[in-house]
């Protein structure tokens, strides 16, 4: 009896290690944050405007708006959980020269934004940008569609968005239902995700969408697996297209795509404006 006691004892203060372990652990595990700003979008030939906009809580994230003349489509791009706006500027630079403004923010804790970040954070993050973007950025005269860009884990972020206001188009790009679905590929990970207090449901998110989806991923991805994100593609109910990168990783996906990467992106822009007349 009393060896029970001990193995049960023992069983509890090492799940409470654990948990504890992970309640740590786990903002440092998701999110990989750069302070501070390397490059600005003029150094790459585009128009913006710098903003800091307060959240519901007191933080102050950077936004940049890069506009242009003649536009396709107004993009809010959410990005990954690693580095800044600055690391993210080719993404914003091909997106800016293939004809799209381009909005961006960095959560809580990234570049020059105030905080850390954490999944609650960067949610009121996410609903402070948007409100932001609506009232200051958007031409109220404007007739060109708007689109919510999630790349890995900004698919979240972008889903949340969009359950708070609604885009006419969702792009999603190397993301994944939520993060239980994700750490099936991990192992070890997977077994402290039982102490998890991170969902990340994008899946849940989008449930009260119906704003048609693209969805991007590469076949060699070795962060979000492709099967992660095939059963992200096959749990939505909105109007869906899954594009399929052979042979793309996480992070190669538009070079490896080449123009064909850009005539799904413009296909996907028809299917609105088709779906907006």
């Amino acid at each position: 009896m009393k060896t029970l006691i001990l193995i049960l004892s023992f069983s509890a203060a090492t799940l409470l290690v654990l948990k504890v372990l992970v309640v740590v652990l786990e903002p440092r595990m998701t999110f990989y944050p750069t302070a501070g700003l390397t490059a600005r979008p003029d150094d790459y030939g585009m128009e913006f405007e710098a903003v800091d906009i307060e959240t519901a809580d007191g933080e102050k994230v950077r936004a940049w708006w890069m506009h242009r003349d003649e536009a396709k489509a107004d993009i809010l791009y959410f990005h990954g959980n690693a580095g800044n706006l600055s690391l993210w500027l080719p993404v914003f630079a091909n997106l800016y020269h293939n004809g799209f403004n381009v909005a961006a923010l960095d959560y809580r804790g990234y570049g020059e934004s105030t905080g850390s970040p954490t999944e609650e954070g960067i949610q009121r993050d996410a609903a402070a940008f948007i409100e932001h973007y609506w009232r200051r950025f958007r031409d109220p005269e404007s007739r060109v569609p708007v689109l919510y860009f999630g790349r890995s884990l900004g698919g979240f972020t972008a889903a949340f968005a969009a359950s708070l206001r609604q885009p006419d188009g969702m792009v999603l790009e190397a993301t994944f239902g939520d993060k239980t679905s994700l750490l099936k590929h991990y192992p070890v990970l997977g077994l402290l995700g039982i102490f998890s207090s991170y969902r990340l449901d994008t899946q849940r998110q989008l449930e009260g969408t119906s704003c048609p989806v693209l969805v991007i991923h590469g076949t060699a991805d070795r962060i979000v697996p492709f099967e992660a994100g095939r059963r992200l593609f096959d749990g939505l109910a909105n109007p869906k297209r899954f594009y399929v990168i052979e042979g793309a990783d996480h992070n190669d996906l538009a070079s490896i795509g080449g123009s064909e990467y850009w005539r799904q992106l413009d296909l996907f822009l028809a299917e609105i404006l088709d779906g907006l007349d």
